[in-house]
């Protein structure tokens, strides 16, 4: 990894603090309730952010009832979900697009850059995709494999644009104000981290450590730290000739993944993993990353499947942490995965822990 110029960004992007926060509750309908260890340690690291986050969503989610026509944008789809793409108003706040008095001609732009990002991201390729008008988008969506319900909303999305945009951006400008009011609550956590990321070397030895993400040569990363997606790297490019990189970093990203490598997998740990690798597919994907970087188009031609399949298989070896991403700026926009050893090594392990406890259990039997 080598990053040339790194500038880091010292205050919270609100807008998307605040959109995406709203779509990662509206998506996920199922409270965690787990009472493991490693649970327990992030619950007392976390415990600013999660009252910060419990206070914000008191105050703006009923605000956003106010807002019916635009809730529809703050809600993830089937093909999200299974994609890990990001909704186009999540985009969109990242990189600062929306603000007050937009042109009719910079909406068109905006909306197209959003809907282009998402096509790709769905899609399961970066490539080949381009989209420039309505007819663009319907014949994009023709091919796509998802209900009719989501190209229905795409393409309401697209064509309410004038309306959809500026009344977002009002909500938006309206509800970040109960994020900045209780701001102090996590406002030390804040400032730690940008003392910590001040400095380039941390981030880069922080992400090789953390070995899920990779950097081919990047000429400038700017670095925009983030409170609510306390655990979440997103990147894009800033500037494709360029290879200018813009990379989202949550403040306790690499810090609880710190805590989560001193702790042994859980059996839940353990199952899910097990579970992720108890599939033909993706057995398959696995012992052709052995070795080699491959993007998704590669493995789709090899496997038979389309890229939206292959995605959606790779996203779950992602979530468990059996691949890696390497994000490559020199060769247009790939992304390339890899399998990432340590996670076989530490669920190798954890599997050889429970055959030693099972073999000491079966002796003392023997001994009674």
């Amino acid at each position: 990894m080598e990053i040339k110029a790194y500038k880091l960004l010292t205050e919270p992007n609100w807008d998307y603090e605040l959109v995406n926060t709203i779509v990662e509750t509206l998506g996920n309908s199922e409270k965690e309730t787990s009472n493991s260890q490693i649970a327990n340690e992030f619950a007392v690291i976390l415990k600013n952010i999660y009252e910060y986050k419990e206070k914000v969503l008191e105050g703006v989610l009923p605000m956003l009832e106010n807002y019916p026509d635009i809730k529809p944008l703050f809600e993830f789809t089937s093909l999200e979900k299974d994609n890990r793409a990001r909704p186009i108003l999540v985009n969109l706040t990242s990189q600062k697009k929306l603000h007050a008095g937009m042109s009719k001609e910079e909406m068109d732009a905006i909306m197209l850059e959003g809907v282009e990002d998402w096509a790709k991201s769905v899609s399961g390729e970066y490539r080949d995709v381009k989209i420039e008008n309505l007819s663009e988008l319907i014949e994009f969506l023709k091919d796509l494999e998802t209900e009719d319900s989501v190209k229905m909303k795409m393409i309401t999305i697209y064509s309410e644009r004038y309306t959809l945009l500026p009344r977002a951006q009002q909500f938006i400008a309206e509800a970040i104000k109960i994020l900045q009011e209780f701001y102090p609550i996590v406002e030390e956590e804040f400032e730690e981290a940008i003392l910590s990321l001040q400095d380039k070397s941390y981030l880069e030895s922080n992400l090789k450590e953390l070995g899920l993400i990779k950097f081919g040569k990047c000429n400038q990363m700017v670095v925009q730290p983030c409170i609510l997606p306390y655990n979440q790297i997103a990147v894009d490019w800033r500037d494709e000739e360029e290879k200018d990189v813009a990379a989202d970093i949550g403040i306790y990203v690499f810090r609880l993944s710190s805590t989560h490598k001193k702790i042994a997998l859980s059996d839940s740990k353990i199952l899910s993993a097990l579970k992720t690798l108890g599939d033909a597919t993706r057995l398959k994907i696995v012992r052709m990353l052995f070795g080699r970087k491959m993007y998704i188009q590669e493995i789709a031609d090899v496997l038979g499947l389309t890229p939206a399949t292959v995605s959606h298989h790779i996203n779950l070896l992602l979530q468990e942490g059996f691949v890696c991403v390497t994000v490559d700026v020199e060769k247009a926009k790939k992304i390339f995965y890899e399998i990432n050893p340590e996670k076989f090594n530490e669920l190798g392990d954890a599997v050889k822990q429970l055959g030693l406890e099972a073999l000491g259990t079966d002796r003392k039997g023997d001994g009674l």
